[in-house]
């Protein structure tokens, strides 16, 4: 809220982890474990695996948390999803860096992946579901534009996102033998085919 000296477009992530695994638990029937992947050295990474855990839990899943801080730890991490028993992957935003490796482990053992934002789905992310990054970029220019013009950050409210995006592809979920029910590709904003 207005008062001090910043302002700007809140992405709502945390608040969004229970939508996101309700979508997945219906993309996904039977799905129990769950592998979080995030890096402890991103704070906003560390931040959502607590909120990760925290709803995973409550919506009756049982969370694995797989933290990734650079290349070398990537292999170690795949082996633990195995080991653990993780049916689908969370794939936070922090460890997309490594996606072709993550990806390629999922596909090969037919593991469903879901991410935080739209700009993954092209990559072969089964599932995304968050802000529209698109309509937060147009919104966060305009803020620009108005301090710019001599508007005071304090008188400028945090806005939280207008436009939310469901992505599904159609493309992956043929790859892992996934049926994605007909109510859920109706929901979704695009479908990757």
């Amino acid at each position: 809220r207005p008062g001090g000296n910043i302002t700007g477009v809140s992405s709502q992530a945390g608040d969004l982890v229970t939508k996101q695994y309700e979508l997945l638990k219906e993309a996904v029937p039977g799905l129990q474990r769950i592998a979080v992947l995030w890096n402890p050295n991103n704070v906003g990474s560390a931040i959502g695996w607590k909120q990760s855990e925290r709803e995973a839990s409550a919506l009756g899943l049982v969370p694995i948390p797989v933290p990734i801080t650079g290349p070398a730890d990537i292999e170690a991490a795949l082996a633990r999803i195995e080991v653990e028993g993780g049916q689908a992957l969370d794939i936070h935003n922090a460890v997309m860096v490594h996606r072709a490796r993550i990806l390629e482990f999922a596909l090969k053992r037919r593991l469903p992946t879901f991410a935080h934002t739209r700009t993954f789905a092209d990559s072969g992310v089964l599932l995304t579901y968050g802000a529209s990054q698109v309509d937060g970029f147009q919104r966060a220019a305009g803020y620009v534009a108005k301090l710019l013009k001599g508007a005071k950050p304090a008188e400028l409210p945090i806005e939280q996102p207008a436009k939310f995006e469901l992505t599904i592809s159609l493309k992956t979920a043929n790859a892992l033998g996934v049926t994605i029910s007909p109510l859920l590709l109706a929901r979704a904003d695009e479908v990757i085919e």
